[in-house]
C-alpha cells in the first residue's frame, strides 16, 4: 500500500484558493444585509384627543364623547368629556390608565344620586383610529359595547373644567 502524499500548492493556486474563499465569506455577507432582521414593533401613541359617538335615548341625536389621553412611559392619564342626558357636560378623569404596546385599558366611574357607575375601557391603537370595547354593570347587569374613535388631534389640553366637581354631577 502507498502513503498518499501531502499536497502540494504553488503560489498561483494557493492565490486562487484565498480569493475563493474571501468571495464565498464576502458573499455570505451581502446575502446577510439583504435580509436584515425584522425591527421590532413600534409602539403605538395613543397620546392626543379622540372623537367618538353613540346613539341618542329614545332616538335622540348621537350624543358625541371626546377623549383626551396622555401617554408618559407605560401610564396613560387624561379625561372623557361626554353630554349628560340633561345637557350637563360630564368630565370623567381616567383611572388605572396602561399602555402595552398598541393596546390600552383605562378606567372611568361617574356618581350618581344614589350609585356610581364604572366603566372599564379596552382599545388598540392603529393610526389615528382606536376600537375597543367598553365593560360595565347597570342595574345588575353586566354588559358591552364596542366602540371606535377617530383622532383629532395631537394635542394633549386637557379640560378646564375641574374634574373632580365635574365627576360629581
Amino acid at each position: 500500500m502507498t502513503k498518499p502524499t501531502p499536497v502540494q500548492l504553488n503560489r498561483k493556486t494557493a492565490a486562487r484558493l484565498v480569493g475563493c474563499i474571501i468571495l464565498l465569506l464576502s458573499a455570505s455577507v451581502r446575502a446577510e444585509d439583504a435580509n436584515p432582521p425584522a425591527a421590532p414593533p413600534q409602539k403605538a401613541d395613543p397620546t392626543g384627543s379622540w372623537i367618538w359617538s353613540v346613539p341618542g335615548r329614545r332616538n335622540g341625536p348621537d350624543l358625541t364623547n371626546v377623549l383626551v389621553m396622555k401617554v408618559e412611559g407605560a401610564a396613560v392619564t387624561g379625561q372623557i368629556v361626554s353630554p349628560g342626558r340633561t345637557g350637563e357636560t360630564n368630565v370623567l378623569t381616567l383611572q388605572d390608565g396602561k399602555l402595552s404596546g398598541n393596546d390600552f385599558s383605562f378606567v372611568v366611574s361617574r356618581k350618581f344620586d344614589t350609585f356610581t357607575m364604572t366603566a372599564n375601557y379596552s382599545g388598540k391603537v392603529d393610526g389615528d383610529t382606536i376600537t375597543g370595547k367598553i365593560a360595565y354593570e347597570r342595574f345588575g347587569r353586566s354588559r358591552t359595547n364596542d366602540w371606535t374613535a377617530i383622532r383629532q388631534s395631537h394635542k394633549t389640553d386637557m379640560i378646564s373644567v375641574e374634574p373632580e366637581a365635574a365627576d360629581k354631577k
